[in-house]
């Protein structure tokens, strides 16, 4: 058996691995963990990761199909979909706040005098127009342009609030 100061002082001080050679080792280490890294980065940038979004038209049925004063919800789409007297109008389901779904509209009630819908993350409330009736959204849901109906209903995405009117 070994005697335990031996152990810790032992009378070979020779390393099995020189310094020298041990920093060599670790500067080509990291040299080749740099090197792995760029590469790495400069595949990924050839070959990105790609969003398919849905397209920018969203087809409809016959506006026979949508009784007038309705408000339809594509939960898909995450679209909501109102029908007037002589168009369409749409709005996305789509919280300003964090991107949540709103909920589908419901009708006049003790707390709210118009049609409302709320958002289940943080109870933002808006209305048909797209305002905010509750806050935490600064801003209020942005349009799609409305139809012309003799043309057939075709929704056209588009940066404009409903209060304004547009033309396909």
């Amino acid at each position: 058996m070994r005697d335990p100061k031996e152990l810790l002082y032992p009378k070979d001080r020779s390393l099995p691995v020189k310094r020298r050679s041990f920093l060599a080792a670790l500067g080509w280490g990291g040299l080749l963990a740099w090197l792995a890294t760029v590469l790495g980065d400069m595949v990924r940038f050839a070959f990105p990761n790609v969003l398919f979004e849905p397209g920018k038209k969203v087809k409809l049925t016959k506006p026979e199909d949508y009784p007038i004063g309705s408000v339809t919800f594509w939960a898909e789409k995450r679209l909501f979909l109102f029908r007037g007297k002589e168009e369409f109008r749409a709005m996305p389901a789509i919280c300003t706040h964090l991107g949540c779904t709103v909920r589908d509209f419901v009708k006049v009630d003790n707390k709210y005098p118009q049609d409302h819908s709320h958002c289940p993350c943080h109870g933002s409330v808006f209305a048909r127009d797209g305002k905010v009736i509750k806050t935490w959204c600064r801003e209020f849901c942005y349009a799609y342009y409305k139809t012309d109906m003799p043309k057939g209903p075709d929704l056209k995405k588009g940066a404009h609030n409903l209060g304004h009117t547009f033309g396909t």
